[in-house]
């Protein structure tokens, strides 16, 4: 999830003050909550804010009980496939957040799952961009010491050459 912005009073607050507001709000309504905030600590807010606060909050809350979860089955997966590999326990927890935001029909869950889920596979692009990026970058200096050596004859430069790509 990104990081709340800056001007957001209420996102920015203590982690125990969060949770507070989210506890009473439980057990009132938006418009007493909001007179709570203001004689008890302080806080000035509009309705819209703090429904929105609260909404992103339970989210936050989901998220990390989520995560201990996740976390707890996949160890047991690793425990009985230990020669699962990182890749399989990833798409393993992907999987599961995606049944879970779809089985409680929230939308937020299931766009920043897929969110990850589409940085993950960018990073792996990346990766294998690079190894490729890499590859050829040793095949240039490898063909470059090919045609610099003056002792070999042309058909022996192109016999090599077309063996550092593959082509023999």
């Amino acid at each position: 999830m990104r990081k709340p912005r800056a001007d957001s009073r209420l996102k920015n607050l203590p982690a125990e003050l969060r949770a507070e507001i989210a506890a009473h709000a439980q057990a009132h309504r938006l418009e007493e909550t909001r007179a709570w905030l203001l004689a008890e600590k302080g806080i000035r807010t509009s309705t819209g804010a703090l429904s929105e606060f609260l909404s992103w909050q339970r989210l936050q809350e989901t998220l990390r009980a989520n995560e201990q979860t996740v976390a707890a089955l996949m160890d047991w997966y690793r425990e009985r496939h230990p020669d699962t590999g990182a890749e399989e326990l990833a798409a393993l927890g992907q999987a599961f957040f995606s049944a879970l935001a779809l089985r409680l029909q929230d939308p937020k869950v299931w766009t920043a799952v897929q969110h990850l889920g589409l940085k993950r596979r960018q990073l792996e692009l990346d990766r294998e961009k690079l190894d490729l990026l890499r590859k050829k970058a040793e095949q240039a200096e490898r063909t470059e010491a090919v045609l610099a050596d003056a002792a070999l004859s042309p058909e022996e430069r192109q016999q090599r050459i077309r063996e550092i790509y593959g082509r023999a």
